[in-house]
């Protein structure tokens, strides 16, 4: 059976994000409380970025480490917001 590949997420599939595609919106950052806004989730650090195998591994006052499965990281900044 074919799927439309211009229906996004047709047939129960997961899209997917690429490293360094991760969307940083917000961080609420504290000495006990640290949660990144990442797409529509909010995220803390050792949480999973749903559908994905990419891990929060660190999260600062204005940036996110992240980890995908083969162990490679990378630190995103807050997206800075457009009017």
């Amino acid at each position: 059976e074919l799927r439309d590949p211009m229906i996004a997420g047709s047939q129960g599939e997961v899209q997917v994000q690429a490293p360094g595609k991760l969307g940083v919106t917000a961080i609420t950052y504290s000495d006990d409380r640290k949660i990144a806004a990442v797409g529509t989730e909010m995220l803390s650090e050792g949480d999973t970025v749903p559908g994905t195998a990419i891990k929060v591994k660190k999260i600062e006052p204005d940036r996110v480490e992240f980890e995908d499965e083969t162990g490679k990281t990378w630190t995103q900044n807050v997206q800075a917001k457009k009017n």
